[in-house]
């Protein structure tokens, strides 16, 4: 249980940045609204022994992937300066914050063999130091005529940073609460885990690169100009703000064979987190 959670642990933060950015050209062609909608909000549920809560309407609390993907493409950013943008991803901004992260990948048309359904959602709920994470995880295909594949898991635990490092909590084999230091990560900087998550999303290529993005109005938010070339081919990367804070990234691409949309979305106030007891 023990190592399959840290490397869990150890996934999901490589997976809180849904894409890696490699260097991108700069281009002089970034001009920088209209009132995007507010992103949403739903209830975490938490294991017995600690709490992490939210607040979020009853329809809020009910999207799934396919829902909160949407809202983040209905959200509207404002436009915004190269300061406002740079002022976005102030670390107090994300003191208490709900972070979403997620994608949904799809190759192939559904029922033929060969088709696939992949979908990730993990929920942060962050205020200061500490997060409550809810992870879910499900796959579904036709591999062959008579062969139909399946798989879902969910988990819920605790992130902290402790004297600059990333430690997770979670219960284990006799449903004691535990802890244990990610050794993977690099000492850590930021005083509110909000704002990790969110540098872990974004990274400095997007946080400093005000000149590398154009606002779309297709897109309803800043499309990065130039995708590194590892990237795949027709892939659209955009970020959008609302009200002077980072309110949604998207990424996306597709072709004939193969759709993929990953998303970070933020939500911010309303969290309540309180890590439970550790066993001796």
């Amino acid at each position: 249980m023990k190592k399959f959670f840290m490397g869990l642990m150890s996934a999901l933060l490589a997976a809180a940045m849904c894409v890696s950015f490699a260097a991108c050209g700069e281009d002089d062609s970034g001009s920088n609204g209209e009132t995007p909608d507010a992103s949403s909000g739903t209830e975490s549920t938490t294991p017995n022994g600690g709490s992490g809560e939210n607040e979020g309407s009853n329809e809020e609390k009910e999207l799934t992937v396919e829902g909160i993907l949407a809202k983040a493409n209905e959200i509207v950013s404002d436009r915004v300066t190269a300061e406002e943008w740079e002022a976005a991803f102030a670390e107090e901004n994300f003191k208490n914050v709900e972070f979403k992260n997620g994608y949904i990948d799809e190759a192939g048309s559904k029922g033929d063999d060969g088709w696939m359904k992949e979908t990730m959602l993990q929920t942060y709920s962050c205020n200061g130091a500490t997060a409550f994470v809810k992870y879910s995880y499900k796959t579904e295909g036709v591999f062959s005529d008579e062969d139909e594949g399946y798989l879902e898991h969910e988990e819920q635990f605790y992130w902290t940073i402790r004297d600059g490092y990333m430690i997770g909590v979670y219960q284990d084999e006799d449903g004691k609460w535990v802890e244990e230091r990610d050794e993977t990560e690099e000492l850590i900087e930021h005083t509110y885990i909000g704002a990790y998550f969110a540098y872990k999303l974004c990274s400095d290529t997007v946080i400093d690169n005000y000149e590398a993005f154009t606002y779309s109005e297709e897109e309803k938010g800043y499309v990065l100009n130039e995708n590194p070339k590892e990237w795949q081919e027709g892939t659209t990367f955009v970020v959008k703000f609302k009200d002077g804070k980072l309110a949604t990234t998207i990424y996306k691409y597709e072709n004939e064979e193969h759709i993929y949309n990953a998303f970070g979305i933020f939500t911010y106030g309303g969290q309540t987190v309180t890590l439970p007891e550790i066993s001796e």
